[in-house]
């Protein structure tokens, strides 16, 4: 059969205006693979070469163009390894209870089951029926001064879920200084900044990030009132990593932001942090970190597992912190 290469048979008014070069004819149809090759993609392992050309066709008057090289993939840049020096805290209770941490009480044990290393601590609830069975942490490792920048990570194990809900992680408030300069406890302190609870089979993330809140005088209440809730379902007897960024601040250079299990799920650039306390003062510009168990019901049971808990400043990052 005739070939017409530039014009179409049906009429003589549709002719090509151009240049064509580079014309073959094969003898069966090319698989895609085959056709990358000829256009300068990279020749498949598994496709036999194009089979031979029954002719060419060649206008000397146009140089072939050349074929242009593939391009070689970017490998991923490598993630950079954990600055163990950008921790101020790095405890995966291997030891038992550092000297780090002051039970107000808590009712604890260690246990094999681990995120890392050996062990882990696991949380029950007060023997004596109380509310707390609670670590804080102390001796200027978990105070988180207003205006500063940190990093904070830990992983956490729900064994068996409460009736009701737990608070298991917070940030508590500091109320405002006494005449003898030191925090007045006879009055409430007002909201906290970070709190995490189980309800239900969630965690719930409440942050106090709601800038209508940030001014207002706090009346007596639950330590969550008027925070933010954001929540995931979490699973029985599986370890989620938690990631936390965060600086308290009342004003606009606020920074909060939480991962879990490597999904952001908190990311606010504004205020952080309600300022009065139940007094209607200025709040201590600080606050502390509380780990454990603060139950909202009689006999509530659960468990709860912690390991991998890192803390560090402004130089640290996600990869300091995280859970390894």
């Amino acid at each position: 059969a005739g070939i017409r290469i530039g014009d179409n048979p049906a009429t003589g008014l549709r002719n090509f205006s151009g240049l064509i070069d580079e014309v073959r004819v094969y003898s069966s149809a090319l698989s895609s693979n085959q056709i990358q090759q000829l256009t300068g993609g990279a020749n498949s392992p598994t496709e036999p070469a194009p089979p031979s050309e029954c002719c060419r066709a060649t206008n000397p008057a146009v140089p072939a163009v050349p074929a242009v090289p593939a391009v070689p993939a970017v490998p991923s840049p490598p993630t950079p390894a954990p600055n163990n020096s950008a921790l101020f805290l790095d405890d995966g209770f291997e030891n038992g209870i550092s000297a780090n941490w002051r039970a107000v009480p808590a009712n604890y044990v260690m246990s094999n089951q681990s995120r890392e290393g050996n062990q882990s601590i696991q949380f029950l609830p007060d023997a004596n029926g109380g509310k707390r069975s609670e670590l804080v942490l102390q001796n200027g490792k978990g105070t988180f001064d207003w205006g500063k920048e940190y990093w904070l990570g830990f992983s956490i194990n729900v064994q068996t879920p409460p009736t009701g809900y737990q608070i298991i992680s917070q940030h508590h408030s500091t109320p405002s200084a006494g005449s003898d300069g030191e925090a007045n406890w006879n009055i409430g302190a007002g909201p906290n900044s970070f709190v995490l609870k189980t309800i239900n089979g969630k965690f719930y993330f409440y942050t106090a990030t709601d800038p209508n809140a940030v001014n207002i005088v706090p009346e007596r209440g639950a330590a969550t009132r008027r925070l933010v809730p954001t929540t995931r379902p979490y699973s029985l007897n599986q370890w989620h990593d938690i990631v936390m960024h965060f600086r308290y601040a009342y004003d606009n250079t606020g920074i909060m932001e939480i991962w879990m299990d490597a999904e952001k799920v908190v990311d606010v650039h504004g205020p952080s942090i309600y300022r009065y306390d139940m007094s209607g003062r200025q709040k201590s510009p600080r606050q502390y970190q509380k780990i454990g168990i603060y139950h909202g019901t009689e006999n509530p049971g659960g468990k709860i597992l912690y390991d991998a808990f890192r803390i560090g400043g402004a130089n640290a990052s996600y990869q300091d912190v995280a859970p390894r």
